[in-house]
């Protein structure tokens, strides 16, 4: 019995080393499948995750397109609004040119108007009625002409006739336009749109000026206020009166050289506030304002 004891213990133990070698190989092999499925699923999983990010990345970009566009930038002018800005450019000129237009219709001149209009009906009653209604028709339209164009009516008569069915007439006209009648009322339309597009210019320049001067006391940038006001004056004075003195002479009244005195006076004064301050306070601006309101007091009163 020893002895198969002493003898089965190699056996067993092989075995047993067998078992192990065995289950250590098997565990190897399946913990390199597992490491194979591992990077297979990583792999998988990768592969599956990346074109979620780009859907997730696209819908943020569509997202971002979908941001809300101002009214102003997106909403284009209808047709009414370009009605409405062409009608304010031309709204100045439609007075002027109505008026000059009427001027044109009263040139046209209907002279020796004659018309003779017969009307009659089988009933009496019937002929009365026509009468009437023809000759109010004729009356009221002859007024009408008359207060667009200029007719000299010589004659105007309405005939009844009783006895029969009948619309007859005769009328005559002269149409005369005069040719230097229409030069002048062209003349005249030109002179005043051009009159009315310098004006207009006029006011806005005035306009942007006048914005630029608040944009500029705003900024408190008074040098471009000054130069403005500084810049004028030196051109209406030199320029202007030198380009009317090359002209012709200028003939100056003593109210002139009152005016030129007081303008050299308060030159000297804003110079003083310049001078001394280097910049201009309330209580200068104040000065200047009642030695306007002053100035224009004595001229209503000269």
């Amino acid at each position: 019995m020893s002895e198969q004891i002493i003898e089965a213990k190699p056996e067993n133990i092989a075995k047993n080393e067998a078992d192990e070698n065995v289950s250590v190989s098997d565990v190897e092999d399946k913990q390199e499948d597992i490491s194979d499925i591992d990077t297979d699923t990583k792999v998988e999983a990768g592969a599956e995750d990346k074109p979620e990010g780009i859907t997730v990345k696209q819908d943020k970009k569509d997202k971002g397109e979908k941001k809300p566009v101002s009214k102003s930038k997106g909403k284009k002018k209808s047709k009414l609004d370009e009605l409405k800005a062409q009608y304010k450019k031309v709204k100045p000129y439609i007075p002027m040119g109505w008026k000059y237009f009427k001027k044109l219709l009263k040139a046209i001149r209907f002279t020796d108007t004659r018309i003779v209009l017969d009307v009659g009906k089988e009933d009496a009653y019937e002929a009365a009625m026509l009468y009437g209604k023809v000759q109010a028709g004729l009356f009221n339209t002859i007024a009408i002409l008359a207060g667009v164009f200029t007719v000299k009516l010589k004659k105007a008569d309405v005939n009844c006739i009783f006895d029969e069915k009948k619309f007859g007439y005769d009328v005559h006209t002269l149409v005369r336009v005069r040719p230097s009648t229409l030069i002048a009322i062209g003349f005249c339309t030109g002179v005043n749109f051009l009159k009315i597009y310098l004006s207009g210019r006029r006011k806005k320049k005035r306009a942007a000026k006048r914005r630029s001067k608040e944009l500029a006391a705003k900024k408190n940038e008074v040098d471009m206020a000054l130069g403005n006001v500084i810049g004028s004056n030196i051109f209406n004075i030199l320029l202007v009166l030198g380009v009317a003195g090359a002209i012709s002479p200028v003939a100056f009244v003593t109210e002139n050289l009152i005016d030129i005195a007081i303008l050299v006076v308060m030159s000297v004064v804003v110079w003083i506030f310049a001078w001394s301050k280097k910049k201009l306070v309330n209580w200068h601006g104040a000065v200047m304002l009642v030695s306007y309101v002053a100035y224009l007091v004595y001229i209503c009163i000269r």
